[in-house]
């Protein structure tokens, strides 16, 4: 909330304030309160840990090898479109002003 130009934040100081007054806050839970959320291996399949295939550097060259498939593409003329294309974000990168 916005009180004199200031945002006032919520804490765990507010929350035990506000049980002692009898108050239970309409509050999201605070991280410590709720379950760990499931990050790498822990969130995918089994088959795809057990074959090493549950990061993105592992999963995007199915879906590369696939989509050229499909566009009738061979392994190297869909790596020369792959060039042309990064080499077109380079150059408008390279012309940013924004250090990196």
């Amino acid at each position: 909330m916005r009180r004199s130009g200031r945002v006032r934040r919520r804490s765990p100081e507010h929350r035990d304030q506000g049980a002692r007054a009898g108050l239970t806050l309409p509050w999201t839970p605070f991280a410590h309160e709720v379950e760990e959320p499931k990050r790498g291996a822990a969130f995918q399949k089994p088959m795809a840990v057990k074959l090493g295939v549950f990061k993105p550097v592992t999963v995007y060259p199915f879906y590369e090898a696939a989509t050229a498939a499909q566009w009738g593409q061979t392994p190297r003329e869909a790596m020369a479109e792959s060039g042309e294309l990064w080499s077109s974000y380079s150059s408008v990168a390279s012309q940013n002003p924004m250090p990196g």
